[in-house]
């Protein structure tokens, strides 16, 4: 059963698609660069800011570096703002959290920013952990921040992996989750696509907030047996079991002693001596015990059918 709910931000709880094109298309003007389309700067949603301007427009490192911190001039005042959150994704993170379940966002995007956009939206309240990236640059790429957030929320414990699943829209998200060994949810209405998250062999896709929530909540149909049958119950199994199949041997005796025995032949209970004749041997003992125990039990005799109804 999963318990632990990592959650990317930006195309799963929110879309930030205006803000962050925005921005993006400010901080290209800044160096010369001219984009006005906004929907061609949608791939800027999800990855890494600096690695987006370096793969999308060849920047360098130092051009890259610059490009972020014209972006960040204006996301901090208007960006950060220019976002809406998925309709149906609030009253879905009351539910889980209230359900028991233990929630977390893990965002390539700077941990202040995430805190701000939660706040903003009135959810913050309903995640044990926000983990993002850092102003510095660092731990920007997702298995670092999955890894971040993980430790936060198990603490000292030993991280329970199986328990968890990371959900995101972009590969990234994906790619994250199997780097720290947990199940990853993709979830289409973001800015992956199917395309993206079929590529990326996300272990489970949903096309809604309505489907995620209703794949999420059906963890809570894995009934886990408790109290004295959830303790003692994996180590009764076996010996129910060795009872039952010792009861299924006593009858296929009893059938064996009513019906075999008369059908074989006197002499073949001498022949061969040695190894056959032991094993037949025994076969014959637990068969006249059969019959013993019978007679002791039915006097009055019954048909081999009867034993069938035992």
């Amino acid at each position: 059963m999963k318990k632990y709910f990592l959650f990317d931000l930006d195309g799963t709880l929110t879309d930030p698609k205006e803000g962050i094109t925005t921005c993006v298309q400010y901080a290209l003007h800044s160096l010369g660069i001219e984009e006005p389309d906004l929907d061609r700067l949608e791939s800027f949603i999800g990855p890494p800011l600096k690695d987006s301007f370096m793969e999308f427009y060849g920047m360098d490192e130092e051009q890259a570096q610059a490009a972020v911190k014209k972006y960040r001039e204006r996301f901090n005042d208007k960006g950060l703002y220019e976002n809406e959150i998925y309709p149906g994704i609030a009253p879905m993170l009351q539910m889980l959290s209230e359900k028991g379940f233990r929630l977390a966002v893990a965002s390539s995007k700077p941990t202040v920013f995430v805190e701000k956009i939660l706040e903003h939206f009135g959810i913050r309240q309903y995640f044990k952990v926000v983990v993002g990236s850092e102003l510095d640059g660092s731990r920007t790429s997702k298995d670092q921040v999955v890894m971040e957030a993980l430790r936060q929320l198990f603490g000292a414990k030993p991280i329970l992996y199986h328990e968890v699943y990371m959900i995101g829209d972009r590969r990234f998200d994906v790619e994250g989750a199997r780097a720290m060994k947990v199940e990853s949810v993709g979830v289409t209405y973001g800015y992956g696509g199917m395309e993206e998250l079929r590529e990326a062999h996300a272990d489970y896709i949903v096309e809604s907030v309505e489907e995620l929530r209703e794949f999420l909540l059906r963890e809570l149909c894995e009934v886990r047996p408790t109290g004295f049958m959830g303790t003692l119950g994996p180590m009764l199994f076996p010996f129910l079991l060795f009872l039952m199949i010792r009861q299924a041997a006593s009858y296929g005796a009893m059938w064996l002693a009513v019906t075999v025995e008369p059908m074989v032949p006197q002499g073949l209970w001498q022949w061969p001596p040695g190894r056959l004749q032991s094993g037949i041997g025994l076969i014959r003992r637990m068969v006249r015990l059969a019959q013993a125990a019978i007679k002791l039990l039915y006097p009055n005799g019954f048909t081999a059918p009867e034993i069938l109804k035992l």
